[in-house]
């Protein structure tokens, strides 16, 4: 299948702090453990080895999660694999986005899968799982609670409130999932998808059920095991975590010098609180202050005094929920994890966070940005290579975006940056001849130069639109190149639905992803489908 690369710089949609890391800029050496290649993974397992995993509770919980599932035999497998020490996972982590959500959620997943195959290969005396590490207890519904179709964004407008992984399939969805089939049933594979997601999200069933169960009955076969880590007997695995927390707010000291450097330097993305911790229940999740020697649960009327609060942690560990800080920290204490997969808004956060890891000495993973893909049918294809305009250019801002097209077609685009050259010599030659005579004449000769200039430069503009005006066939043809390119001036992978493309192409393009994926790689890649 064609293909091409394309560099994450030229986009204009990654943070200067990703694309130096993804440099190697000497600066950011302190922020994380290992590099992203070969070495830094070798290195990463030998930490990871010294490390005490708890496998007996991993292994018990995802047995019991992997229970109901009825063709689990690959994933029951790749349990039993972690019971032993010279076996390790890769992470990747998302919400559970409706129906999967954005398309870079299955780019996150393959590109687990592929470099879990690749580990296996390269280190023969070890075995490496994929691993699927669901952030159901996060509770914005604005972000997870939508679903994008080719012409339409559709919502769920449910009642519920808390984690969106507690909340259940009600009425609302179900109308919603008929709403999705409607404009999606002329896709060729769309059926098969609809009887997928119609028979795993039935009414009742929790959302993290049903995206466990989705992506388990897409995925599930390529060895990926999906952990829902809302569970009581992981999390009380962190009470040692969560207490430094509640009593010290040891996130926030670690943190601070980290992120003064940071911003500094760069946009601190979670600056973090003083409790980064949220309370969560039934219909809650909330945050947690401390005032007047009380913790209390913001918006609510649940109070506890310090005593009352580490007797209610040791009988209620689910009821602690780490925010955007500690879920990287509880993420690797619970898995024996080597190497993390995610995007540039998450490696941002995780390039803040190592001194809580230092602190509680957890082993810091591999961080891999996940391959970033753009796919084009066949009518778009032979548009862009009809224009043979560089795919670079496709990005920016939208008016330089078409300024650049015109230029780039146009046979007759004026340069006068020579003139102005010229201009501006030739005043600078009258104002050395003037102050022979007058000094003070030279400003009018400067004020006449300046005017001259803004009148050339005023020529420009009228010659730039004038000769845009020329190119705009060419101009509505980009755009619409563009426009799939940057949806709504989204990046395309962040607009498009992954369901939905799966509807339009079949399981096929699972696999065409799979080969295309450079687990190490640097550059972002276009499918031609």
């Amino acid at each position: 299948m064609k293909h091409l690369s394309f560099q994450y710089a030229d986009t204009g949609l990654f943070s200067k702090l990703v694309l130096d890391y993804l440099k190697g800029e000497p600066q950011l050496r302190k922020l994380y453990a290992h590099k992203p290649d070969w070495e830094g993974i070798a290195e990463s397992i030998k930490k990871r080895e010294a490390f005490p995993t708890n496998r007996s509770v991993l292994v018990k919980v995802l047995q019991e999660q992997y229970a109901s599932i009825s063709d689990n035999t690959v994933s029951a497998s790749q349990i039993d694999h972690l019971k032993h020490e010279n076996c390790f996972t890769v992470c990747t982590a998302h919400q559970p986005n409706l129906f999967t959500g954005p398309i870079y959620v299955f780019y996150k997943i393959i590109h687990a899968i592929k470099l879990a195959d690749e580990l296996n290969q390269r280190f023969p005396d070890k075995r490496f799982i994929p691993v699927y590490y669901m952030g159901s207890e996060d509770a914005d519904l604005d972000e997870l609670g939508f679903s994008h179709t080719e012409n339409q964004t559709l919502r769920w407008n449910t009642k519920q409130k808390g984690a969106v992984g507690r909340m259940v399939v009600d009425d609302a969805l179900l109308e919603l999932m008929k709403s999705w089939y409607e404009t999606t049933r002329h896709q060729l594979h769309a059926e098969e998808v609809f009887v997928s997601i119609e028979n795993i999200f039935v009414k009742g069933k929790s959302i993290q059920q049903a995206s466990f169960e989705l992506i388990h009955h897409w995925f599930g076969d390529k060895g990926i095991l999906v952990l829902i880590p809302d569970h009581a007997e992981l999390k009380s695995l962190a009470t040692p975590i969560w207490k430094s927390e509640l009593l010290e707010q040891s996130t926030q000291k670690s943190l601070k010098e980290t992120q003064s450097w940071l911003t500094s330097n760069y946009r601190v993305q979670a600056p973090g609180r003083e409790i980064n911790l949220f309370f969560l229940e039934s219909q809650i999740r909330a945050r947690l202050i401390k005032d007047a020697g009380q913790f209390h649960v913001v918006d609510t009327d649940i109070k506890f005094s310090e005593e009352a609060l580490l007797a209610w942690l040791h009988d209620h560990p689910e009821t602690m929920s780490p925010n955007v800080l500690l879920r990287p920290l509880f993420q690797e204490l619970i898995l024996p994890n080597v190497a993390f997969v995610g995007g540039g808004g998450e490696l941002a956060y995780w390039l803040s966070v190592k001194p809580i890891f230092d602190l509680h000495q957890i082993p810091y993973p591999v961080l891999l940005l996940r391959q970033s893909f753009v796919l084009l049918d066949e009518q778009i294809t032979n548009r862009l290579e009809k224009l043979a305009i560089p795919f670079q250019n496709y990005f920016g801002e939208k008016v330089a975006f078409e300024y650049g097209i015109a230029r780039l077609v146009s046979t007759s685009w004026p340069d006068l940056s020579q003139s102005k050259d010229d201009l501006e010599n030739s005043y600078q030659a009258i104002a050395e001849k003037v102050k022979v005579v007058d000094l003070s004449l030279v400003n009018h000769v400067n004020a006449l130069q300046n005017a001259a200039q803004q009148k050339i430069e005023a020529l420009e503009k009228k010659l730039a639109r004038a000769i845009k005006k020329r190119a705009e066939a060419s101009i509505r043809q980009a755009d619409k190149i563009r426009s799939v390119i940057l949806p709504d001036g989204s990046f395309q992978e962040r607009k498009i639905h992954g369901a939905e493309q799966y509807a339009r192409f079949g399981k096929g393009l699972l696999n065409v992803i799979y080969e295309r994926v450079d687990t190490l790689g640097r550059e972002g890649v276009v499918l031609f489908l």
